[in-house]
């Protein structure tokens, strides 16, 4: 007693449209937000890079605490994982202009497509 699924043929609507543009518009937002938030983040050695619910605590540690969570920012592992840091920002550059790109392709073949299928139907389906 099986049932077999009907397969219905996918018809891009205007709301698939609006929701796929609000979902770009969304992530190319949150992205472009994020790029600039961390990019405008400028990190001095003078004082850790803490968050701000953190910088009492540091101020009350004793200084020779202070210097070891200083030198921390100094060693070669704080550098390579700021290298690597830097080096994934520079990769991400214009990658939410790419991802709209690609979108819009995507949304402009699939009309494509729909337009095709309404002028010329396709011979090996049966009415």
């Amino acid at each position: 007693m099986s049932t077999k699924l009907k397969h219905k043929n996918f018809k891009f609507t205007l709301t698939h449209f609006i929701r796929i543009f609000l979902f770009a518009l969304f992530l190319y937002s949150s992205v472009s937000y994020l790029s600039t938030a961390v990019s405008q983040k400028k990190y001095s050695t003078s004082s850790p890079a803490l968050p701000a619910f953190l910088s009492q605590a540091y101020q009350n540690l004793t200084p020779e605490y202070q210097k070891k969570i200083e030198a921390i920012q100094k060693s070669p592992e704080f550098e390579k994982i700021n290298l690597t840091y830097l080096n994934l920002l520079s990769s991400l550059n214009g990658l939410p202009q790419n991802i709209v790109k690609n979108i819009q392709k995507y949304i402009i073949n699939s009309i494509y497509q729909d337009m095709m299928k309404k002028i010329e139907p396709d011979p090996t389906q049966t009415p």
